[in-house]
């Protein structure tokens, strides 16, 4: 189990600096402690999101943005590039903000200590100082009422982390064994990795679509009967498989071994596909092949597909940047 998970105490807030807005203390009513980067797009997104509630719970609600992981070396470095940001996001960014400590206090016994490794990140915590819920801060608004309201359940809430984190953990095991499978194949034992990654499959089911993408992209030589199966499949397949077609075209059109066949790739993806990004892909493994004529028609037909709207959905909130 996680050092730290709903229902339990929340560790105290230690920062070098508070950069906006001064100290925020845990106790007297509900807080929310967000963690963030610079570098970190998701977090770009989701702070606006975050001023509005605060805006929205002003008088019931303290928020504070804590830096962490930033990428530069010293204390100074971090505050610099840190207020530079504050400033630059302005009222977009209205809540308390902070920044690490040099010993990375609020990353070890927030964040690793509740088994977090991508960012932005939010936990709630009570009046009492105990964690109601940990999770994206694109999703905090509804637990973030119920806390309001002295509803949500922690013991509920540590059921569900608890789920996601065993998932995590399964993920992490998944991708360790995957790039051992990866590294076989870097030695030139190639068979082996094979074997590896169908064991990899056997284990993980939900793993399936990313050891056929492995094969694909890392194990199988290009023109292969084994490679040129995966890519017969992925043509007579669905959207997601013809774009997953036309990336691996783009990346290995480059090698002048694969340009002709990378060139037929991407004209047989664009004759099905109703993805503009999918296009994308199309043109540039065109471009990389010397196919301008092929090229063309695929941005004329991304263009197009764009205006009339058809295109990938976008994903509901944005996903975390892992350190």
């Amino acid at each position: 189990m996680p050092k730290l998970y709903p229902g339990a105490k929340a560790p105290k807030i230690e920062v070098a600096e508070w950069v906006k807005k001064g100290p925020m203390m845990l106790g007297k009513g509900v807080k929310v402690v967000e963690f963030w980067a610079t570098w970190c797009g998701p977090c770009k997104t989701s702070i606006p999101h975050l001023t509005e509630l605060a805006k929205k719970y002003n008088g019931k609600v303290d928020f504070a943005g804590i830096s962490i992981w930033e990428r530069e070396k010293t204390l100074p470095e971090i505050k610099t590039k840190v207020v530079k940001f504050v400033a630059d996001m302005g009222d977009k960014m209205d809540y308390h903000v902070a920044i690490d400590t040099d010993k990375k206090a609020m990353a070890s016994n927030w964040m690793t200590a509740a088994e977090q490794n991508g960012i932005p990140s939010s936990f709630i915590v009570d009046k009492k100082g105990v964690i109601l819920w940990i999770g994206h801060p694109m999703d905090i608004e509804e637990p973030l009422k119920q806390a309001i309201a002295g509803k949500l359940d922690a013991n509920a809430q540590k059921a569900e982390f608890m789920k996601q984190i065993v998932a995590q953990r399964n993920q992490a095991k998944m991708y360790k064994e995957i790039n051992d499978a990866v590294a076989l194949a870097k030695e030139g034992k190639s068979a082996e990795a094979d074997q590896a990654l169908a064991a990899v499959a056997a284990k993980y089911p939900e793993g399936a679509g990313l050891v056929r993408e492995v094969r694909l992209m890392r194990i199988y030589k290009v023109g292969s009967p084994e490679s040129q199966k995966l890519i017969d499949g992925l043509l007579a397949g669905n959207a997601d498989d013809l774009s997953l077609a036309a990336q691996f075209a783009w990346d290995k059109a480059s090698d002048p071994a694969n340009k002709e066949l990378c060139a037929s790739i991407a004209k047989s993806v664009l004759a099905k596909t109703e993805d503009c990004i999918a296009c994308y892909y199309c043109a540039s493994a065109a471009l990389a092949a010397g196919d301008k004529a092929l090229a063309l028609d695929a941005v004329a037909k991304g263009t197009c597909l764009t205006r009339e709207g058809r295109k990938k959905v976008p994903v509901s909130r944005p996903q975390r940047s892992v350190r």
